[in-house]
Formats: C-alpha cells, sequence, structure tokens
C-alpha cells in the first residue's frame, strides 16, 4: 500500500556511494560485478559523451537497451537523471531504441520517465513521452506515477508538461483519476504534493479543471487538499513570524475582501468583477483557497492551458 508521505529513499533506490562508485569505475563490495564491462558506457552516459558512447554501441548493439548496473539501469535511465548536459545522450539514443525498451525498469521499478520527473528533466521526459506515451502510466514499486514523483520534488515545469501530456492519453488519465484501485496514489495526492510544493495556482487549476479533488481523500489516511493547505502555516499572516518591518508592511498592503461573492452555485459573467476583486468560485474548497491564495487575473485561469501558469509560481 502507497503513502501519500514524502518516500525518500524508497523513491529513488540510488545511493551517493553507489554513484560515485560508477564514476570511478571502482566495484562496490560483494559478488564479482558483471556489469564492470560496461563502465565506459556508464561514465559516458553520466557525462552526456554520445561520441564514446556510439562507438560503444557499434562493438555492442546489446548494450543499447541492456541494464549496465546492478540497479538494473540502462545508460538511458543514467542519462535521463545527469540532466541538461545529457539531453543530445537521450534524443540520440531513443533514435536507436524501440519504443518497449524505453519503458524498461530499475531494480525500483522506476523508469527513465521516473527519473526524469524526480530530478525535473523537462526536455528529456518530452522525449521520452515522445517516444512512449505508455510510461505516463507505469508505476513504481511504490505505486507512483511520474508525475506524483515530480510533484513531491517540486518540479513545477516538469508537472506542468506531464499534465498537459496526461490530459492527451486516456490510459493516463484513467490512471490518475479513475484508477480501480483505491490504494494507489492518485488525483488526490498529486493535489497535496502539489500544494506542499507551494505550488497553490496550479492546485487551484487542477481543482477548477477537475471538481471531485475539491472532496477526494487518500484511502489510507484520508488525507486531502484541504488539510495539505493547513499544513502550509507559513502561507498564512497567522502562522508568519515577521520582523518590525515586515509587520509594518503587511499590515499596510491593499486587498480587498469586502466585495467576495457569496453566491457559491453560479459564475458571473455578464458582470465580471475586475481584478482588484476576487473571483467567484465553485466550490467552499476552492472558494477558501482562491480567497487565501489569490493571483491576479484568475477568474480567466481555469481556462487557460497548464503552459500558461508561471513556473515560478508567481502571477501569471
Amino acid at each position: 500500500m502507497a503513502s501519500s508521505s514524502l518516500p525518500h529513499r524508497q523513491i529513488m533506490s540510488d545511493t551517493a556511494q553507489q554513484r560515485r562508485s560508477r564514476e570511478s569505475g571502482i566495484k562496490l563490495p560483494g559478488k564479482q560485478d558483471k556489469y564492470e564491462k560496461y563502465t565506459p558506457l556508464l561514465k559516458a552516459a553520466l557525462k552526456g559523451d554520445w561520441k564514446t558512447a556510439s562507438k560503444f554501441f557499434e562493438q555492442d548493439p546489446d548494450a543499447i537497451t541492456a541494464p549496465i548496473t546492478r540497479e538494473l539501469e540502462s545508460a538511458l535511465y543514467m542519462a535521463t537523471g545527469t540532466g541538461p548536459a545529457a539531453i543530445k545522450f537521450v534524443e540520440e539514443l531513443l533514435k536507436l531504441m524501440p519504443a518497449d525498451a524505453v519503458a524498461k525498469r530499475h531494480i525500483g521499478g522506476n523508469t527513465a520517465l521516473h527519473l526524469g520527473a524526480w530530478v525535473g528533466n523537462t526536455k528529456a521526459a518530452v522525449l521520452l513521452v515522445e517516444k512512449n506515451p505508455g510510461l505516463l502510466s507505469i508505476r513504481e514499486n511504490q505505486r507512483w506515477l511520474p508525475i506524483h514523483l515530480a510533484a513531491i520534488n517540486a518540479k513545477k515545469e516538469t508537472i506542468l508538461f506531464l499534465l498537459e501530456a496526461t490530459e492527451k492519453d486516456d490510459a493516463a488519465m484513467r490512471m490518475l483519476f479513475t484508477s480501480p484501485s483505491r490504494t494507489e496514489p492518485s488525483g488526490a495526492e498529486l493535489l497535496i504534493h502539489v500544494i506542499a510544493s507551494g505550488f497553490y495556482d496550479l492546485a487551484l487549476a487542477l481543482v477548477r479543471r477537475y471538481l471531485q479533488l475539491a472532496i477526494s481523500q487518500v484511502a489510507n489516511n484520508h488525507d486531502c487538499g484541504l488539510g495539505a493547505i493547513a499544513r502550509k502555516v507559513q502561507a498564512f499572516p497567522s502562522g508568519t513570524r515577521f520582523n518590525f518591518w515586515g509587520r509594518i508592511f503587511y499590515a499596510h498592503v491593499p486587498v480587498k475582501l469586502e466585495k467576495y461573492a457569496e453566491d457559491l452555485n453560479r459564475v458571473e459573467t455578464e458582470n465580471p468583477i475586475n481584478d482588484s476583486q476576487l473571483p467567484v468560485q465553485k466550490s467552499h474548497w476552492t472558494r477558501f483557497l482562491g480567497k487565501t491564495f489569490f493571483i491576479s487575473g484568475s477568474s480567466q485561469f481555469y481556462l487557460k492551458p497548464y503552459s500558461k501558469i508561471g513556473v515560478d509560481g508567481g502571477p501569471l
């Protein structure tokens, strides 16, 4: 059973010691390492050195898809985790790989897309999903989808891309929002981790697009989006300790709440309120969220694609 709490090492079984050992070519204690022959390829993947890797593949074509570490990580997996420095490596390697090979997992059940989501490698995520859209629906051993890992590790740009990609894929949508097993992380966990990462604008967009998230709870602990907001005490004036000048500044920030609409059953379309006022919300949850975390222009926010949301979390 998966938990909505931060999975820490359960998500990425890789350790600093193991990674240093790979980079230096030092063999870890234990039985003879059959992956030792892949050390040059491993180093190339970690550096984004495609020239060296391509020569290795010419001599050993099976290495294109083979696991090259004890943790069953492939060259694609390692290059994806390297980040922007290896994006050319990822692009060229994907040209040589069949789509099903891209979905291979390491010992923890992670695909390359899981790792790309975790480290925020959006460019690699785009390439991976283009090659095999089915990656969006694969759960790792702790049952997390790639989009959950991006939210847990606060990789907003990657979350936005994965959301848009998911909405274009029926299987991925069912897996995220209508999974038959309520014990698996779903939309509720995604919303909770988006809020925990401080992306209130994105949380509001999610609730507006998928109203059921406003009342959805995690099966094993009944956590929900509102609970995640309540834990973000630093987001509220009462939970923030300002210094002397901060208290003076905050007390004089103009905030207009007195004209906040009380009708929760309809959205005013003929006479919309201006940006200095808060928009009408469709439920108590979104009313509270909108009132507390107001973003200028958000009355039209739910109509915008996720790509229009500011990656830095600032005004739209």
